[in-house]
C-alpha cells in the first residue's frame, strides 16, 4: 500500500520540473557556448577590418568573450557539467553577449544598437527554461539600458528604440512561456512512455510467467493421462514442477481417509522423510483442516512453519489442498529459496496443477479399486473353475485352503465338516502339528450350534473376551492363550444342508469387516456346492462300486443287471436333461430380471452398478450356452437329436456367426476372413448348423494366438463323393493357430477331451487356449452325421512357437429328407 508522501509518477512536482530543466539545459550548452563563440569570433573579425580610432577596448572584449565561449565550448564538450549549474552557466555566456552589446553602445554612442539587446532577450527567452533566470536577465538587459540612457543623454531615438525593447521583452517573455510548456509537454510525454515501457514490461513477464504455468500445467496433464500407478505418478509430478519452476522442494502428501493422517508419499528437492516426520508439519495441518491455500512469504517469520533439517535453506512456501468434490485427498507443498516467491497468479496456476493432481490420483485410485475388483473377480472365476473341475471332497477342502489367502489376510484357517452331530477338522492352515484329528460336539460350543442352526455367519473381535470360557478353553487351544485373536465363522451351506463350518483367525487385533465376511461367505457357498456335488459323485461311486459288486455275486443275473445298469445310464441323462432345463428355468428369471435392473434410470445412471449388472448377464449368457451345450449332448447320447430341414444359406449363416464373434476377435488383433462366394443354399437345420460352424469358429479363435487369422472357404462337391447321392457342400474351417497333434485327431470330438495341458480356467470363450466345457467339437460331430455328412480335421501337428494350423472339414449334401433322427455309427 503507498503512504501518503507518495506521488504518482506521471505527475511531476516543481522539484522535478526545475530538475528536468536543468538537465535539458546541460545538454545544450555546448551548442549555446558555441554559437556565442562563433558570433565572438565574427565580431571581433569584423573590429579588426574596420579598425576604427575608438576599437581597441571592443576588440579586446570581444577578443576576451571569443577566448571566454570557446573555453566553455571546449570545457562543456569534455565534462559533465551538474545539473544544478546549468542555469547559471547560461546565465554567465548571456551575460557575455550583453557586456559586448553594451560596451558596443557605450563606445559607439550609436543607439540603434540598442537593437542588440533584442538578442540577448529572445535567446534567454529561447534558451533558459527557469523562468527566475529569464527574468534576472530581463532586469539585467533593462539595468544595461537604464545606465546607458543615463551615460548618452540627449539622443532622440531613446523611446523609440525603448518601445522596441519592450516588444522585444514581451516577445522573448511569451517565447519562454511556450519553450517551457512544450518542455513539459515533451518530459510528461516521455515520463509517460517510461511508465507505459515499465508497464509493458510487467505484462510481458507476468505473460511469460503465466506462459510457463500453463506451459507446466499442460505438461502435468500430459504426463499423468499416462500414468495409472499412484507412486510413479507423483513422483513425476513433484519432479516436473520442481524443474520448470525452479523451485527448491516440492513434497505431495496423500490423505488416508481411515486414519484421518498425512502421509507424504512423494518428494523432491531434498532427501524423503518418514511419514511420522511429516505429520508434523504446521503448515500442512493448518490447509487440510482449512481447505484453502497458504502462502508464506518468510517461513522463518510464520508460527505455523517449522524449520525442516532436510530443507535448511527455505525461504518462502506455498500449500496447496489437493480435493476432488468435497474430498480432500492430499496436499501439494512447494518451497522457495528466495523470499516472497509465490504471487497470485503462482497461487492460481499451481491451484489449477494441484486440481489436475487430483484428478490423476481420483483416476489411479479408481483403476487401482477395478483393477481389485478385477483380479477379485478373476479369483473367483478360477475358484470356482478349480472346485468344479475335482469331485474329491479332500481336494475341495485343499483347494479353499489353497485360493482363501489370495482374496483376504489370516493367520490360520480350518474347515470343520459335520458328521452325526461332530465337527471334526478336515483340512488346516497355520495351524501347529497334531490338529488334524480335532473333534468337537457341535452342541458343546454356542458359536458352532449358532452358526449351524442359523446358517449364519458369525464373527468375534476379541477370542478372549467375546467367547465363553468353554469356547475359550478350545481356541485358546488352537491359538496363542497369552494373545488376542479375531474369528469368523461361516456356515457351508447348499440348499438347506449344512456341510461343515469354514473358521478363520486372526492372532492380532485386525476385526473382519463387512467386506471380509462376504467374500468368505461368497467362497463358502462356492465350496458348499462344490461339497454337495462331491458328495453326490461319492454316492454314485458308491452306487456304482456296489452295482458292480452285485453283478460279480450274481452273474446268473447278468442281463437283469445289464437292463438295469441301462436304465440307470438312461436315468443319468435324464438327469443331465432334467438339471439342464431346471437350471435353465432360474437362469432365465436372473436373465430376465438382471436386464429389468439394466433398464432401470437409477442402474443406469451409476456406471459401476451397470457394471456389474452387465457381469451378471455376461455369466447367465454363458451358463445358459454350457446347458445348452449340455442338453444338445444328452440328445445326442440319447440318439433323439432331430432335424428340421429348410432352405439355408451357408454364408449368410457363417456371416452372422463372425459378425457375432468380430468383436472378441478383433480384441486379440484376429482376422476373420469368409470366402462363400457362389456357393448354393442347401437343406438342413438351421439351428444345428449355426451350431456346428459356431463352435468351430469359436475353436479357430481359441487356438489361434493373437494377430492370427481365420478363414472359412467352401467348394461344391459332385454327386457319388463321400458316398452322396446327390451334389454336396464342403465347408473348410482354416486357422493359424497352434496345431493338433495328429494322435489326437479323432479324440477331439469325444466330449469332455482336452487335447493338452492348457490353462484350466479363462474369463472369455475366445481367450487364447482357454478352456471350455469340452462339448463343442462333440456337438459338431454328432450335428454334422444327423445330417448325414462328415466332419474330419488335418493338422501336420502341434506346436505353439511354429504355428502349423489347422483345418476342418465339413461335408454336408444339399437335399435332406423331411425329417430324421440321429443314428450313431
Amino acid at each position: 500500500m503507498k503512504t501518503a508522501e507518495s506521488k504518482n509518477p506521471d505527475q511531476p512536482t516543481g522539484a522535478d520540473w526545475r530538475q528536468a530543466a536543468d538537465l535539458a539545459l546541460r545538454d545544450n550548452l555546448g551548442w549555446i557556448a558555441g554559437g556565442l563563440a562563433g558570433l565572438f569570433a565574427l565580431l571581433t573579425l569584423a573590429l579588426l577590418v574596420g579598425r576604427p580610432a575608438s576599437n581597441s577596448i571592443q576588440l579586446w572584449l570581444a577578443g576576451a568573450s571569443f577566448l571566454l565561449a570557446a573555453g566553455c565550448f571546449w570545457y562543456f564538450r569534455i565534462n559533465k557539467l551538474p545539473a544544478r549549474f546549468s542555469h547559471p552557466a547560461a546565465f554567465f555566456l548571456i551575460f557575455l553577449l550583453w557586456a559586448n552589446c553594451t560596451a558596443q553602445i557605450y563606445l559607439t554612442g550609436q543607439i540603434y544598437f540598442s537593437a542588440s539587446f533584442l538578442l540577448v532577450l529572445i535567446g534567454a527567452g529561447f534558451f533558459l527554461l527557469n523562468t527566475h533566470w529569464f527574468g534576472l536577465v530581463a532586469i539585467l538587459v533593462g539595468a544595461g539600458w537604464g545606465v546607458l540612457i543615463w551615460l548618452l543623454p540627449g539622443q532622440a531615438d531613446w523611446i523609440y528604440f525603448g518601445g522596441l525593447l519592450l516588444a522585444g521583452a514581451l516577445v522573448a517573455f511569451f517565447s519562454h512561456l511556450g519553450q517551457q510548456k512544450l518542455f513539459r509537454t515533451n518530459n510528461l510525454l516521455r515520463l509517460q512512455n517510461n511508465s507505459y515501457k515499465t508497464d509493458l514490461q510487467t505484462v510481458l513477464i507476468s505473460t511469460e510467467e503465466a506462459q510457463r504455468s500453463l506451459a507446466t500445467s499442460m505438461a502435468v496433464g500430459q504426463r499423468i493421462t499416462s500414468i495409472l500407478e499412484i507412486d510413479t505418478l507423483l513422483r513425476q509430478v513433484s519432479s516436473l514442477v520442481q524443474q520448470r519452476y525452479n523451485l527448491y522442494a516440492v513434497g505431495i502428501y496423500l490423505y488416508d481417509e481411515q486414519s484421518k493422517e498425512l502421509y507424504l508419499n512423494a518428494v523432491t528437492g531434498s532427501r524423503k522423510r518418514p511419514a511420522e516426520e511429516s505429520e508434523k508439519q504446521n503448515a500442512i495441518q493448518w490447509v487440510a483442516e482449512r481447505r484453502r491455500p497458504l502462502c508464506i512469504d518468510d517461513v522463518t517469520q510464520d508460527d505455523r512453519c517449522q524449520i525442516d533439517s532436510e530443507t535448511p535453506d527455505a525461504r518462502s512456501e506455498l500449500v496447496l489442498p489437493i480435493e476432488f468434490g468435497a474430498q480432500l485427498l492430499g496436499i501439494l507443498d512447494l518451497k522457495s529459496t528466495q523470499l516472497a516467491r509465490f504471487k497470485e497468479d503462482n497461487i492460481a496456476f499451481m491451484q489449477l496443477v494441484a486440481d489436475q493432481v487430483a484428478i490423476a490420483i481420483n483416476n489411479a485410485t479408481l483403476y487401482q479399486t477395478e483393477k481389485s475388483r478385477r483380479r477379485l473377480t478373476e479369483n473367483f472365476y478360477h475358484i470356482g473353475r478349480a472346485l468344479s473341475s475335482t469331485l474329491q471332497t479332500n481336494e475341495i477342502l485343499e483347494l479353499i485352503l489353497k485360493h482363501l489367502p489370495d482374496l483376504l489376510a489370516f493367520d490360520r484357517a480350518a474347515v470343520l465338516l459335520l458328521d452325526e452331530q461332530k465337527l471334526h477338522m478336515a483340512a488346516q492352515h497355520g495351524f501347529p502339528p497334531g490338529w488334524q484329528s480335532f473333534e468337537i460336539e457341535a452342541g458343546q460350543s454356542p458359536a458352532f450350534l449358532e452358526i449351524l442352526q442359523n446358517q449364519q455367519s458369525l464373527a468375534r473381535k476379541n477370542i478372549q473376551d467375546d467367547f465363553g470360557a468353554q469356547e475359550q478353553f478350545l481356541w485358546n487351544q488352537l491359538g496363542d492363550p497369552d494373545q488376542s485373536a479375531c474369528w469368523l465363522g461361516v456356515p457351508l451351506s447348499h440348499a438347506s444342508e449344512v456341510y461343515g463350518i469354514l473358521c478363520l483367525i486372526r492372532l492380532s487385533v485386525q476385526p473382519f469387516s463387512r467386506s471380509d465376511i462376504t467374500l468368505v461367505e461368497t467362497l463358502a457357498g462356492q465350496a458348499a456346492i462344490a461339497i454337495h456335488n462331491a458328495h453326490l459323485y461319492n454316492q454314485i461311486g458308491k452306487f456304482n462300486q456296489a452295482l458292480e459288486s452285485l453283478v460279480q455275486q450274481r452273474t446268473l443275473d447278468l442281463q437283469s443287471a445289464y437292463g438295469q445298469l441301462e436304465r440307470l445310464d438312461k436315468a443319468k441323462s435324464e438327469f443331465v436333461e432334467m438339471a439342464s432345463h431346471e437350471l435353465r428355468t432360474p437362469l432365465t428369471v436372473v436373465q430376465g430380471y438382471s436386464q429389468m435392473l439394466l433398464d432401470e434410470p437409477s442402474i443406469k445412471a451409476d456406471a459401476r452398478q451397470a457394471v456389474l449388472v452387465n457381469g451378471i448377464l455376461a455369466g447367465v449368457q454363458r451358463l445358459l450356452e454350457i446347458i445348452e451345450s449340455l442338453l444338445d449332448v444328452a440328445k445326442i447320447d440319447s440318439r433323439v437329436l432331430a432335424v428340421y430341414p429348410t432352405p439355408v444359406s451357408l454364408q449368410m449363416l457363417i456371416q452372422s456367426i463372425l459378425d457375432r464373434l468380430q468383436k472378441d476377435a478383433s480384441d486379440r488383433k484376429i482376422s476373420l476372413i469368409l470366402d462363400l462366394a457362389g456357393l448354393p443354399a442347401i437343406q438342413g437345420d438351421l439351428d444345428g448348423l449355426r451350431k456346428v460352424f459356431y463352435h468351430l469358429v469359436v475353436n479357430a479363435i481359441k487356438f489361434t494366438p493373437d494377430g492370427g487369422s481365420v478363414t472359412i472357404s467352401g467348394r461344391s462337391i459332385a454327386a457319388g463323393a463321400y458316398d452322396f447321392t446327390g451334389p454336396g457342400l464342403e465347408i473348410i474351417v482354416q486357422d493359424t493357430g497352434i496345431g493338433i497333434d495328429p494322435q489326437n485327431h479323432e479324440l477331439i470330438f469325444f466330449k469332455f477331451f482336452s487335447p493338452e495341458k492348457i490353462r484350466l480356467h479363462s474369463t472369455g470363450r475366445t481367450k487364447f487356449k482357454g478352456k471350455g466345457p469340452g462339448l463343442g467339437l462333440s456337438i459338431a460331430k454328432g450335428i454334422v452325421e444327423a445330417h448325414r455328412g462328415r466332419i474330419w480335421v488335418e493338422s501336420s501337428g502341434c506346436s505353439e512357437g511354429q504355428c502349423p494350423g489347422s483345418q476342418f472339414h465339413v461335408v454336408l449334401p444339399e437335399q435332406q429328407n423331411t425329417e430324421q433322427t440321429l443314428h450313431l455309427k
